[in-house]
Order: C-alpha cells, then sequence, then structure tokens
C-alpha cells in the first residue's frame, strides 16, 4: 500500500520596505527657497508632493531603492536628479531650478496730472497692440502702475482716465529688464475738474454758458456776437464790438476772494483804455480789474479792509490783431501778476499787510465792460475767447500749460 501525502506551506508577502525623502528646492541663480514647486518620484509617481514657503517638500512611503526624482515649477526649467532610498532611512536633497529663457519684460511708472503735478489713482494703463488691449494695471494712491510679461521690443502703452485726454506712448522693452515710463495726463476738459478749483470756464460757443462743473452761466449778455476762435473754428470766440458785454451774477461771491487767477485769450487792435473783466466799486474804491491801455495789459486790486493799495501794472502788449493768451494772477502771498503767452511781463506786491482776502465789492463779474459808475475806461473791442476763473493762483507750469494748448 502506498500512502501519498500532499502538503501546502504559505510564504506570505511582506510589506513593501520605505524610506523618506526629504528636500529643498531654490532658485538656482539667487538660492532663494522656491514654494509651489511639485515634485514627484518616478517610475509611476509613486510619490508625490508640493514645496512649502520655504522650498522644503517631504515624500513619506518612498520603496527602497534608487528612484529619479522629478521637480518642475511655473517659469522654471524642470529637473531630474536620482535619490537613493533605503529601508527605513531619511534622504535629504536640494535641487536647483533655472529659470526659463524669457522673450518679456515689464514697465512701470507713474501717472501725474499735466495741470499741478499730482499723482492720478486709478488711471488704467494697457499695453496695446494693433491698437488693442493685451494687458492693463490700474495705478494706486501714488500714481505707481507696472505691467509684466511684456514683449520685447519697442511697445505702445496707453492711458485712461476719466475727464482726461487719452494718452499713448512706447517704451522699449529688453528680456527680464524694467522700462520706466510715466506719464502727463492733460485734462479734457482743459483743467475743469472741481479740484482745479475752477469757478467759470466761459468758450463762448454760441452761448454763455460755464463749461466748468461749477454752473456759473452768463446771466446777461447784451450784443455779444461769436466770431472764429485762435483754432480757426467758426462761432467759437465772443466778439465785442464796443457795446456787448457779459455779465456773470451766479455765484459770482467767489470772484470776490483771493487766491484768483483769470486766464484767457485775446484778440484786439484797439489802442484805447477798455475793460475786460471788472469787479469793481468805484464809490467805495473796492474790488478789481483787468484791461487794456494802448495796447497793453494791467491788473489792479484794491481792498479797503486789508488796505492793498496796489500801484496798476502794466506790460505785454497785445493790440497786434493776432491772438494772445493772457493770465492775471492774485495771491495772498505774491501779490499780483501778468502773464502773455506763457511768458511773465509784470508783477507787484501788495502795498501793505495782507489780513483780508475779499473784495466784497458786491457787484457781479462784468465781462468786456467796466463795473457800474467806473468811467475810467470804455467797454471792449475785440475777441475773447476760453475764459477761466481759477480759485488759485496759478503757477509759471501752469499758465505755460494753459497757453501750450493753443495748438490743441
Amino acid at each position: 500500500m502506498s500512502l501519498f501525502v500532499n502538503s501546502c506551506s504559505d510564504d506570505p508577502v511582506g510589506p513593501t520596505p520605505t524610506g523618506t525623502v526629504i528636500g529643498t528646492v531654490v532658485d538656482g541663480t539667487t538660492l532663494e527657497p522656491l514654494y509651489e514647486a511639485f515634485v514627484f518620484v518616478q517610475p509611476n509617481d509613486i510619490a508625490q508632493a508640493q514645496s512649502d514657503a520655504q522650498g522644503v517638500f517631504v515624500l513619506n512611503g518612498v520603496e527602497v531603492g534608487n528612484h529619479t526624482l522629478t521637480v518642475q515649477r511655473d517659469r522654471y526649467q524642470g529637473t531630474e536628479t536620482t535619490v537613493s532610498v533605503a529601508e527605513g532611512d531619511t534622504t535629504y536633497v536640494e535641487v536647483e531650478l533655472s529659470r526659463r529663457p524669457t522673450t518679456s519684460g515689464l514697465v512701470r511708472g507713474f501717472v501725474y496730472s499735466a495741470f499741478d503735478g499730482e499723482p492720478e489713482r486709478n488711471a488704467v494703463v494697457a499695453w496695446l497692440v494693433d491698437g488693442d488691449s493685451v494687458s492693463a494695471a490700474v495705478t494706486d494712491q501714488s500714481g505707481f502702475y507696472e505691467l509684466p510679461f511684456v514683449s520685447v521690443g519697442v511697445q505702445n502703452f496707453g492711458v485712461l482716465l476719466p475727464e482726461f485726454r487719452p494718452i499713448v506712448d512706447s517704451a522699449e522693452i529688453v528680456v527680464s529688464e524694467a522700462a520706466d515710463l510715466n506719464f502727463t495726463a492733460f485734462n479734457a476738459g482743459r483743467f475743469n475738474r472741481a479740484s482745479d478749483r475752477l469757478y467759470g470756464y466761459y468758450s463762448f460757443r454760441n452761448n454763455g454758458a460755464d463749461d466748468s462743473y461749477a454752473n456759473r452761466d452768463i446771466s446777461a449778455m447784451k450784443n455779444l456776437q461769436y466770431t472764429t476762435d485762435r483754432l480757426e473754428s467758426a462761432h467759437d470766440a465772443g466778439l465785442f464790438d464796443g457795446t456787448a458785454f457779459a455779465e456773470c451774477a451766479t455765484g459770482s461771491g467767489d470772484f470776490n476772494m483771493l487766491p484768483l487767477s483769470i486766464s484767457f485769450w485775446i484778440q484786439t487792435s484797439s489802442t484805447e483804455r477798455q475793460c475786460l473783466f471788472s469787479k469793481f466799486k468805484s464809490t467805495e474804491n473796492v474790488g478789481f480789474n483787468v484791461g487794456i491801455d494802448n495796447g497793453q495789459l494791467f491788473a489792479h486790486y484794491n481792498s479797503d479792509t486789508a488796505r492793498m493799495f496796489v500801484s496798476e501794472i502794466s506790460g505785454g502788449t497785445v493790440n497786434t490783431g493776432s491772438w494772445h493768451h493772457v493770465t492775471a494772477t492774485f495771491d495772498v502771498s505774491n501779490g499780483i501778476a501778468l502773464w502773455l503767452d506763457g511768458t511773465l511781463v509784470a508783477e507787484n506786491m501788495w502795498s501793505d499787510t495782507v489780513s483780508n482776502v475779499s473784495v466784497t465789492s458786491g457787484l457781479p463779474l462784468q465781462i468786456g465792460r467796466p463795473s457800474a459808475g467806473d468811467n475810467s475806461m470804455t467797454n471792449f473791442v475785440g475777441a475773447l475767447d476760453d475764459i477761466r476763473m481759477y480759485g488759485r493762483a496759478l503757477n509759471a507750469s501752469q499758465v505755460q500749460l494753459l497757453y501750450s494748448e493753443r495748438l490743441q
């Protein structure tokens, strides 16, 4: 008899031995740590991790043996390295990544107001290609902007800001470098924002409307006609024939206070002493006048309360038959000044200490004729355009900017 015994023994497979890989990812040039680098072990991505803010990553449960460690990050070239993992041990590694070659740079700068040099916040600065916006940035409180990832070469950039004319300028972009490009923004309404303290703006475009935001429209006109302005636009300047005038009573109390500036364009051939602007009460010798005498500009401002008896200042010939730009400024600190075509032609300080800055003549502003009771001059003969009344003393740069708009 034979006996057959069939025996079977199990040979169970134990757990796969593993180890740990700890590493750091850094910039190959600066050696600064790189966060959010993606790290994985091949083959078959048996372990994955992402570097933290210190560039550190940890891979647990990596099988024993030699493995390919792959590290990738946005804007860097990926890299591979071999790591050897022993059972129960920790392998340490440092990985350096090189930046990818770039074909872009950045542009940065500031946006300022042409009128007062102040920074303009919330201006949109855009990179333009064929007139279309590719990317854009918004200026901060200091007027600063920065546009990254702009293609190399000469590129166009535009600025959009409410109430300002669009601006386009160009800059040459160099690989991995910053190009500085500042913008000077011109107000679309020729400095007519409330922040510019424009009390009245009279362009005489077929009417006596106030084109500022102050709503101080001309309240009365007589015999005023319209003529071609300095830019050869028909019916865009006021024509005064010696009987015509315009009067502004609405809110004219603001024209009492210093500082005050009057900016305007004038065309005349007159040789008489004539009034351009008046808020002067002759019976009390208080107020101001701006006019011409034998073709020369003059201005004065008297206040009986402040005893600011200023000798009349004059200078600058305007009776050439051509258009000229004039600005008269009345300032607490600097007295009176007259500007002709962007150049200072006369100035004078107050004759006494300034203790009051109000004219308080109680009369409306007259344009083209003297105030009631003033027989020292006659009505104006000629043309006026773009009259602006500011509650500030314009400085030299601002006067020149207004004058420079003759071609705009």
